[in-house]
């Protein structure tokens, strides 16, 4: 079939006959890795999650594998703005496993993080036990962390403890925008994510300030992200000491991205956590009943917020890993899967 080569991807200048390529590439993987699990995107959703940004995130680089006219598969990297590493995302047609082009995909990427001075590559959204788990191993990666996805049928959730506000709290939400009074209580307060379980990762969690706090807003309502808000405020000292954000882009239709989740330590043990996260699904369902479901990913080792998201009716539906290696030690000459 020739050898693969491998170009920069741009969503904006690649037409729309690349980009519905691209979506076919995904769907036709993800059939193949994940055959016990339903599958809800569509190929719209997944052209449009391509071309939406992600605010915070970082830097986003793209590349696109070709086996002669034919896409063959494709990689994104993401260079956070904190760090010295680079995570990255890569998949493989099934019909094009085995003839070099993940291979040529890894070589391009190390040279780009190599040049821009990251020291670690981690792979993201890998299959536990699967075949790109193995490809990885055989090129040095090692797994470094656990995870699961998680999904709520919010018509279905229970909802039952948010009727409640633990006794000293008070229960505030915004959309986009921390409010002035409470947005440096906010931004200390997000820090306590910091305790989450992230296994060997490299992972850091970001410096969160009340500047970053208020780009970030900005470029959501620019990108039309809207980011829903539910705080525990402890009446006492007027502070946010826990918080849920649930994020409505408009790449993804009827579904909501559930992302951090924190109590800080000193008010632990209270049901806070349970308690706005029913906060924010009674909300959804008030205001946005289009959205159906709602999806998060938590560390396998993090068994109470897993444990705090199965008495809200979420339910497990894939085991990924993340895999981890040194930029200058990952080989791109084995002979892999």
């Amino acid at each position: 079939m020739g050898i693969p080569r491998v170009s920069p991807f741009d969503p904006d200048r690649a037409g729309q006959a690349r980009l519905e390529e691209f979506a076919a590439l995904v769907l036709a993987s993800r059939a193949v890795d994940w055959p016990d699990t339903p599958q809800h995107a569509t190929a719209e959703m997944i052209i449009r999650r391509m071309c939406v940004p992600n605010p915070g995130e970082g830097e986003r680089l793209r590349w696109a594998a070709y086996v002669g006219d034919r896409m063959a598969g494709f990689m994104v990297a993401v260079l956070p703005e904190d760090g010295h590493d680079g995570g990255v995302e890569l998949t493989v047609h099934p019909q094009f496993r085995r003839l070099g082009a993940g291979t040529a995909l890894l070589r391009t990427v190390l040279a780009v993080l190599g040049q821009r001075g990251r020291a670690t590559i981690e792979g993201w959204w890998i299959a536990a036990d699967g075949v790109g788990e193995r490809w990885a191993r055989r090129r040095g990666f090692r797994r470094t962390h656990a995870t699961v996805i998680q999904n709520l049928s919010l018509p279905d959730a229970d909802v039952s403890s948010a009727a409640r506000t633990p006794a000293g709290y008070r229960i505030v939400e915004w959309v986009n925008h921390a409010p002035e009074e409470l947005v440096v209580s906010y931004a200390a307060a997000r820090r306590a994510i910091e305790d989450a379980p992230v296994g060997e990762s490299s992972f850091a969690a970001p410096d969160w300030t009340v500047e970053r706090i208020r780009r970030i807003e900005a470029e959501q309502r620019e990108t039309g992200v809207e980011q829903h808000v539910v705080v525990a405020v402890h009446e006492a000292t007027g502070e946010v000491v826990g918080f849920t954000e649930v994020e409505l882009s408009p790449a993804s239709e009827d579904v909501a991205h559930q992302y951090d989740t924190a109590v800080l330590a000193a008010h632990r043990g209270h049901g806070l956590g349970l308690h706005i996260k029913a906060r924010m699904a009674e909300r959804l369902r008030a205001e946005r009943p289009e959205i159906t479901r709602v999806t998060t990913s938590t560390g396998s080792d993090n068994t109470h917020m897993i444990r705090v998201n199965t008495a809200l009716g979420y339910v497990v539906s894939h085991n990924l890993v993340v895999l981890t290696g040194e930029v200058d030690a990952i080989s791109v000459d084995a002979v892999g899967e």
